[in-house]
């Protein structure tokens, strides 16, 4: 039976004689006054919001005013947080109910704002601690949060969070697999490598780790120095990181632990190749994934001391103004935002790696720098308490990884899906994964394709689609249709080609993500022929070598300019069209020209810009641009759109096309089922285009 959640409430001792204090305020009103609305005695909720003179004014003659002046002199001097000064700002202090029902009492600078990320909100939750001799009355009892990531408190909450699942989770109960083809024994002194073929127990649990790199490159496993490994590492040789992660696979008594960087060897490019199209199985199969997510690099570690605020007051109890109250303060942090939201436990949650590494873990452990925080399929949970879900399932309640994970099923063999399941699927791949992983960061771009490469195996195996560079041949003009909502220079992104998201260093997403789904009596192009060959065909799902499109539509040349000022409706569309289809439109990167001979003439042509490319931001200048009608669809019952693929020509290939960016036209209203009329395409013409 799993055994119950550690107390770390430690006992509270008061200092000395309590009648050696001198308490200068006694006679003030212990029942709040109208300035607070405390109500010891009520349940009722607390809202109030105060300019610093008038909460001081108030704290005069009563206790809960002057805990709050208190409170806020201490965040000042202590922390050199201050919401307000005597002439400016305002103190709110209100209270809420924790997801687990709980009342908590907030202060912070003004109101909540769900949106806001708590460490600009800087707002606290204060309480009675547990074991208070003299808690105050009223005000709730709440727990403290470790200094230190490492704590014994912090340990022991994660060995609770695995005992827990593996007595209780049916879901998460791991079946036998195989180890990965490295692993890294920590029951010898020093650590060494592991090769799993020699081992005659091929089957044991393993944690996996997920980690920052960095600019400075952790401990890598070379050809050079394979065999040495395998004598053994030096502990002192290793990174803070890979330390901590050492002491936390021995604090839960596993023998194996997987590093990247160590158990891959990185100056081998078909065994990194290789290996990295395993990862679907590293991470799926791995009993544990620790997530290093406050280290920004690997000489940070993960176990040391936290970056939040936390301490004490002493003010008069309000039950006796003779006896001292000590009132504890922790951050309020934002678990409003979904759980592993991007920026939100550190920079592990910017790397691109570590998305599909989070994604596919049965189990995963994150020590942020705010907090610890579990999830695995059965239940999402925190350190601070505030994401209590012990009794209901990991449904879509997790960052858009987990959404995928839970939507298509990633680690449930399933039957053949309907194509409304599939079409579901795709929508899912498109929201849930594309457009939060793009955004990451990663220090080589043409892994763009790799790092995802595992999600890519698993989502193909699900909906048995092809697989093209980061796109699928069932819903390609979907697919195609993705946009950049931020225009800015780019750096050259080589393994993919320019109509995939992945040819793009920087977050994409589906304009209206709903709206394209919602389209009705499409008229979409039509798809002639698709093609990628993949760069290592170890690793189908990787860097391409090279790839086209073949469409056939209505094409039109036209002319594009530069806007230094769009308006704030244009959401960040730097370019328009001078004449039909005039209007702004979404560029892939900011605008350069070239010349190219096409059939021994000299034709200009828009490119998109890289940092070291040459290009103009200029108004005025044209940039000569051929768009190509997408798809079309009613939104709503008479809304018409369309899906306009903007075009340049291939500085390699002028004969054919590479993709510049995308534009969403509004065609107005009409009764007839199609927009093929001449009134909206009557100068454009159909042909057959090639997009590389």
């Amino acid at each position: 039976m799993a055994s119950s959640r550690p107390n770390s409430h430690a006992s509270f001792q008061m200092p000395g004689d309590i009648r050696r204090h001198v308490n200068p305020f006694y006679g003030r009103r212990t029942n709040g006054c109208n300035t607070c609305g405390f109500k010891p005695e009520s349940s009722s909720n607390l809202s109030r919001e105060h300019g610093l003179r008038t909460w001081t004014d108030a704290s005069l003659y009563c206790n809960f005013c002057h805990l709050i002046v208190a409170l806020h002199d201490e965040l000042k001097t202590k922390h050199a947080i201050g919401f307000a000064d005597l002439e400016k700002g305002k103190i709110a202090v209100y209270s809420r109910n924790s997801r687990d029902g709980r009342k908590q009492f907030l202060l912070g600078p003004n109101m909540p704002d769900m949106n806001t990320p708590p460490a600009e909100r800087q707002t606290v939750i204060f309480y009675n601690f547990p074991d208070s001799r003299f808690p105050w009355k009223g005000i709730p009892y709440d727990r403290d949060m470790s200094d230190t990531a490492g704590s014994e408190e912090c340990l022991l909450l994660l060995k609770y969070w695995m005992e827990n699942c593996q007595a209780s989770h049916t879901d998460c109960s791991p079946s036998d697999h195989p180890l990965p083809t490295r692993v890294l024994d920590v029951t010898t002194n020093p650590p060494k490598l592991v090769i799993t073929a020699n081992l005659s127990q091929k089957d044991e649990k393993y944690i996996a780790l997920s980690h920052c790199w960095g600019p400075s490159q952790p401990l890598r496993t070379l050809k050079m120095n394979i065999v040495l490994h395998q004598d053994g590492i030096d502990l002192s040789s290793m990174p803070q990181t890979f330390k901590d992660a050492v002491a936390v696979t021995r604090y839960l008594g596993m023998r194996y632990i997987w590093i990247d960087s160590l158990c891959i060897v990185q100056d081998d490019v078909l065994d990194w190749e290789c290996e990295a199209a395993k990862m679907a199985d590293v991470y799926g199969f791995a009993y544990l994934v620790l997530g290093a997510s406050s280290a920004s690099d690997g000489t940070k570690g993960f176990l040391g001391r936290r970056n939040h605020i936390r301490g004490r007051v002493t003010v008069p109890c309000s039950a006796s103004p003779r006896k001292i109250s000590k009132i504890h303060y922790r951050p309020m942090l934002n678990h409003r935002k979904a759980l592993f939201s991007a920026n939100f436990d550190g920079p592990l949650s910017e790397r691109g790696w570590a998305f599909q590494e989070r994604a596919l873990a049965k189990r995963f452990v994150s020590f942020g720098e705010f907090e610890l925080q579990w999830a695995c399929r059965s239940l999402e949970d925190c350190e601070c308490d505030e994401f209590d879900l012990r009794k209901s399932q990991v449904g879509i309640k997790g960052d858009n990884s987990w959404r995928f994970r839970g939507s298509v099923g990633i680690h449930a063999k399933g039957d053949e899906m309907s194509t409304q399941d599939a079409h579901y699927f795709h929508r899912q791949w498109r929201k849930s994964v594309i457009s939060p992983y793009s955004g990451r960061k990663l220090t080589f771009q043409a892994d763009k394709l790799v790092a995802l490469s595992a999600i890519s195996r698993v989502f193909q195996e699900r909906v048995d689609d092809e697989f093209l560079a980061g796109l699928w041949r069932r819903e390609l003009v979907h697919d195609l249709s993705w946009n950049r909502s931020q225009v800015e220079e780019s750096r050259e992104c080589l393994g993919a080609p320019s109509w995939s998201w992945a040819s793009i260093d920087g977050a994409v997403s589906w304009w209206k993500s709903s709206f394209v789904e919602s389209l009705s009596h499409m008229e979409p192009c039509q798809v002639i022929e698709a093609e990628c060959t993949a760069a290592f065909k170890i690793n189908p799902f990787g860097s391409v070598e090279s790839g086209y499109v073949i469409l056939e539509g209505l094409l039109i040349k036209a002319t594009a300019k530069y806007l230094h000022n769009p308006p704030p409706s244009q959401e960040g569309r730097h370019y328009f069209l001078t004449e039909w289809p005039a209007g702004e439109f979404f560029a892939d990167s900011f605008l350069g020209t070239a010349d190219v001979d096409l059939n021994g003439e000299a034709v200009n042509t828009a490119v998109r810009g890289t940092l070291s490319s040459a290009h103009h931001r200029q108004e005025g200048v044209e940039y000569p641009v051929w768009c190509f009608l997408l798809t079309t669809g009613y939104f709503g019952r008479e809304d018409k759109y369309a899906y306009v693929l903007v075009l340049g020509r291939s500085v390699c290939q002028p004969s054919v096309f590479e993709r510049v960016g995308l534009m969403v036209l509004k065609l107005g209203k009409e009764s007839l089922p199609s927009f093929l009329s001449p009134g909206f395409f009557s100068n454009w013409r159909n042909e057959r285009v090639t997009i590389i």
